[in-house]
């Protein structure tokens, strides 16, 4: 089993699961991307690097 993390181009997470291996790339749809992972939808996002690797971050708030 593996664990994944849908998100789209934005970084922003769509959904997240667990599923057979072989499963794996039949969870995304068109225009969505993958990752093997773990993640909660409302807590983080996904930050792409300098490097263009994608890597979960948590959701920041600005102060008042």
């Amino acid at each position: 089993m593996k664990h994944f993390i849908v998100y789209d181009s934005t970084g922003n997470i769509l959904r997240t699961g667990m599923c057979p291996d072989d499963m794996f790339d039949l969870q995304k749809g068109e225009n969505e991307l993958i990752m093997e992972g773990q993640a909660n939808d409302v807590l983080h996002h996904m930050v792409r690097d300098e490097s263009g690797k994608w890597y979960i971050k948590e959701h920041t708030t600005e102060p008042s």
